[in-house]
């Protein structure tokens, strides 16, 4: 089935200019090539998750399959849109990482976009992009629509992002061609905006991933189990100092909660202005 459904979007990409290829540890497929002008990688993967069967017997159930759309774009700015339906441990992720790249939530501008999760680099310049008619179309009927459990809209520095995850068996032609016809209307409705004022910049990790990804994954992984070790060895130190050593521990999460409290105040009072 999988055969079948991929042959019919690599005639679909294809006749588009896309040229296919299987995906790393062959679990989906990738197309890549230009489209008006613009480079083009659509990423269509397998995605399982865990399922419980009592306390000690779990397996790998089928997820769906995510399919990712990327096209470039000369602007260098950020702004997401996600529904609110969103998974609750995927929009806490979205929440510790907007600010640690210059994201700051935006209150939905009209009621069309009100089920949306909005979070921009420069409130100033999303704004009336998001009040624009066409782009709220595309939003709200194709790129992120009230119904859809996994679904984002991004602009990055460089390049725009759509994702959304369905089984495979839903992601036909018509339905990928009318989501990455939606994407290039998105980035061509911003690029016809005045210029934003404010200039993203992707950061180290982020330029890593993208270039490496397994390697970066990696390389998290390392510094999870790294960090995990130092959590033991200073639990076990104030355990020994005793309450004196809470007492330090406590003082030392105050200072670290303030001053990240205060960076994250600078942040959205540098991109309201």
């Amino acid at each position: 089935m999988d055969n079948d459904a991929f042959a019919a979007l690599d005639a679909c990409f294809e006749a588009r200019g896309l040229s296919a290829r299987p995906t790393p540890l062959n679990t989906g497929r990738t197309w890549q090539g230009v489209i008006d002008g613009r480079n083009v990688v659509i990423v269509c993967s397998r995605r399982s998750r865990t399922k419980y069967h009592g306390a000690d017997l779990r397996s790998r159930v089928y997820a769906g399959h995510e399919c990712s759309m990327e096209v470039s774009t000369p602007l260098q700015t950020r702004l997401t849109a996600t529904p609110r339906s969103i998974h609750a441990v995927a929009g806490l992720l979205d929440r510790w990482l907007g600010p640690r790249m210059g994201l700051f939530p935006l209150d939905p501008p009209s009621p069309e976009l009100a089920h949306l999760n909005l979070a921009a680099f420069e409130a100033s310049w999303a704004q009336p992009y998001l009040l624009e008619g066409r782009v709220q179309r595309v939003l709200t009927e194709v790129l992120a629509p009230a119904d859809a459990q996994q679904a984002t809209f991004a602009l990055q520095p460089g390049f725009a992002l759509a994702r959304c995850r369905l089984p495979l068996e839903a992601i036909t032609p018509a339905f990928a061609e009318r989501r990455l016809d939606a994407l290039l209307e998105a980035v061509a409705l911003a690029e016809a905006m005045p210029a934003p004022e404010r200039i993203a910049t992707p950061s180290r990790i982020e330029s890593v991933l993208r270039v490496h990804p397994f390697l970066m994954i990696a390389a998290l992984f390392a510094a999870l189990v790294a960090s995990s070790l130092v959590l033991v060895a200073v639990l076990l130190a104030i355990a020994y100092a005793g309450l004196q050593g809470y007492v330090v521990l406590a003082g030392v999460g105050y200072w670290l909660w303030r001053r990240n409290k205060k960076q994250r105040a600078a942040k959205a009072d540098a991109v309201s202005a």
